[in-house]
């Protein structure tokens, strides 16, 4: 449902996130992967001082919002990628995302190995969303 009311509402920064997460798969994979654990450890690194402690939060809190958001795209994003790969025309409109809702939902019947499915299509769109947030801001 977040997906849909993100769709909605800003149907355009969600192709954005999309289309930058499909374009580079191993540079996104690799991003979703290594920027947690670096952020998290900056995290911790400014939990140490005084003053750094409010840095701290900030950082922790936007942290736990991109991840949010990283799961919230994800459906969008395994969506697109099936498509792709069954060689579609690109289709804008819901489907997409409804086909990554069923996908998404139809891993997390499987026990271990769908759990890694879905942990690594959010990493896959965590990468994405930062590469996009950074691409946004230069």
């Amino acid at each position: 449902s977040d997906l849909l009311v993100w769709y909605l509402c800003s149907r355009k920064t969600l192709m954005i996130v999309v289309a930058q997460t499909n374009e580079h798969l191993l540079r996104s994979a690799l991003i979703g992967f290594m920027a947690p654990i670096v952020l998290l450890i900056a995290t911790a690194v400014l939990f140490v001082s005084q003053l750094g402690v409010y840095v701290g939060f900030v950082g922790l809190f936007g942290l736990i919002t991109l991840i949010l958001l990283a799961g919230a795209a994800a459906p969008a994003v395994v969506g697109h990628l099936l498509i792709k790969a069954a060689q579609y025309p690109p289709v804008e409109g819901p489907l997409p995302i409804v086909l990554g809702v069923l996908a998404l939902t139809v891993c997390m019947f499987v026990p271990v190995v769908g759990t890694l499915l879905v942990v690594a299509a959010v990493i896959l769109s965590f990468g994405g969303l930062l590469e996009t947030l950074v691409k946004a801001n230069r």
